[in-house]
């Protein structure tokens, strides 16, 4: 089995569980389409089969793309939360060196 039925059915699979995956089993599929197209440059030219195997790769990149947004999208938000987050923890903490002594005077 060469690297293109690997990220064949890979992709198949992935894109079959794409609610449950993560960012790393997404990283994972990003590395193997680089080495296999890395491989696929290499090649003399492509066969009737091999561009069969990269339609149905493509066929499913829009569903893969959309996940990889959502996560982003997701990631974005809980980094806005973080910080708003310290934002508020910040206006509860008191400006100054914490053994700091304040005398008043007398008019």
């Amino acid at each position: 089995m060469d690297k293109l039925d690997i990220l064949k059915e890979f992709t198949e699979r992935l894109a079959l569980q794409i609610d449950d995956s993560d960012s790393e089993v997404l990283e994972r599929l990003i590395a193997l389409r680089e080495e296999v197209i890395e491989d696929l440059q290499h090649r003399a030219p492509l066969s009737d089969e091999d561009k069969a195997k990269i339609q149905i790769i493509q066929s499913h990149h829009d569903v893969l793309v959309g996940r990889m947004a959502k996560l982003r999208d997701e990631a974005s938000q809980g980094l806005q939360r973080i910080q708003q987050t310290r934002l508020q923890k910040r206006s509860y903490e008191a400006p100054g060196s914490i053994n700091a002594i304040f005398f008043d005077k007398k008019k």
